[in-house]
């Protein structure tokens, strides 16, 4: 009872494990957006050495697109007026993409899933953390060394080292963000959203990062290296805080410390999957995982993949301007978006409101009428539908998708705890 109380006396002061949480979060999602941002990086790489350079070498990279969207996309905004590129394309270029999202997205998520079902036979949530960490630093310093080398002659050898560097870093990024929902559910609720907020601050700190090297215009192999110096020091920086904080703070020492002892939490080798538990879970979280189905399910219809083909109207009508011709898509659909994201997390995070499953579940069905709305906004190039909406009202579509998109996922999360059982709660947490 007074080890209790004492728990309930110290106070998390200056939200420093707020902080933790949030920069954690950050963490989980840096591998997949700082590759992504280096599209045209991993096209030169896989050029033809024999023809020299990619065209245009001086033009900024596009905006960053996801593992099954990105090539298309890369190839339409840095060389639309060349219609032939594309089919010019080696077999590296033209398989990478494909190669990438089927190693991005299946390892991902066998990772959470085989890391959730089978977390009480690996170590403490904090030990599996640090050896992440330490792991996803040293990958992506790989990376980092890889843009400083010239890898024409063993570029079938390169091909494969990236896809084993994708599958190393989600299996850290897996890792790491189990044994953080391990750890959050020793804490209040409104410390559930914070990992979702940081996964949605990683994008806007990509979207930054991204416009700021389109602004200077650098080189692939320069633009690259940027990207991942600045993945390698957000790595080291949470790396660092979290070692601190696990060692100073009372607060999460309270909190976590009589979970991470060792002798109440060992690593049970008897331990076997329950199918009954799993259905009990599904069954309790059933109205939430529906949400979460419609609102991931309808983000993954319109962004990034068509919004980022969605084009200011005044592109086409000449003079130059560098906010319609480079800015307008960086801004309005990659940094305004995750913002506008981000916000709604926040906002989730603070009211957590409507409880009610139901009402929850319509929210997120009500979103799909989003859908056809930003269809009609300008994406280029189109054959068929007519375009309905100017820049303005394709802001509004946007940042509405985005901000419903965050307060309906963080605020799942968050009602989790209410309508689960202890033993549930882990599994459920991660799964959504």
């Amino acid at each position: 009872m007074e080890t209790m109380n004492k728990v309930t006396e110290v106070r998390d002061s200056y939200f420093v494990t707020y902080g933790v949480f949030y920069s954690m979060g950050v963490l989980t999602f840096v591998p997949y957006f700082f590759c992504i941002l280096a599209t045209d990086y991993w096209m030169f790489k896989f050029r033809d050495p024999s023809r020299g350079g990619p065209v245009q070498p001086d033009r900024p990279t596009p905006p960053p697109i996801p593992p099954d969207d990105f090539e298309d996309f890369a190839f339409l905004v840095d060389g639309a007026e060349d219609s032939g590129r594309a089919r010019d394309r080696t077999q590296l270029q033209a398989s990478f993409t494909s190669s990438f999202s089927i190693t991005y997205q299946v390892s991902l998520l066998g990772f959470l899933v085989v890391t959730a079902l089978f977390r009480k036979k690996l170590p403490p949530p904090s030990k599996r953390i640090k050896a992440a960490l330490f792991s996803m630093l040293v990958l992506f310093l790989i990376h980092t060394a890889f843009t400083k080398i010239n890898t024409d002659s063993f570029q079938e050898a390169f091909f494969a080292i990236a896809m084993i560097l994708a599958v190393l870093l989600n299996l850290s990024s897996a890792i790491i963000m189990v044994s953080l929902f391990e750890l959050v559910i020793n804490f209040p609720i409104g410390y559930y959203g914070t990992i979702l907020s940081g996964q949605a601050i990683c994008g806007v700190v990509s979207a930054i990062v991204q416009i700021c090297v389109q602004s200077i215009r650098l080189h692939y192999l320069t633009s690259a290296l940027i990207y991942f110096m600045v993945g390698s020091v957000i790595i080291l920086a949470t790396t660092i805080f979290y070692l601190i904080t696990k060692q100073k703070s009372k607060y999460f020492i309270y909190r976590i410390g009589q979970y991470e002892d060792t002798t109440q939490h060992p690593v049970d080798k008897k331990f076997s999957f329950n199918m009954d538990k799993l259905k009990g879970a599904l069954q309790s979280t059933k109205w939430f995982l529906g949400a979460m189905v419609f609102v991931q399910g309808s983000t993954a219809m319109v962004h990034p993949g068509l919004a980022a083909l969605i084009v200011s109207v005044e592109r086409d009508s000449g003079g130059g301007d560098q906010w319609n011709e480079i800015y307008f898509v960086p801004v309005v659909t990659f940094l305004g978006f995750h913002a506008c994201d981000l916000i709604g997390r926040e906002v989730a995070r603070k009211i957590q409101r409507p409880r009610n499953a139901f009402v929850i579940l319509a929210l997120a069905s009500l979103r799909l009428v989003l859908v056809p709305l930003l269809m009609l906004c300008n994406a280029q190039p189109r054959r068929h539908m007519p375009v309905m909406f100017g820049d303005n009202q394709y802001m509004i579509f946007i940042y509405m998708f985005a901000l419903s998109q965050g307060y309906l996922v963080n605020l799942c999360i968050i009602s989790v705890p209410r309508v689960a059982k202890k033993e549930e709660l882990e599994f459920v947490t991660v799964l959504l």
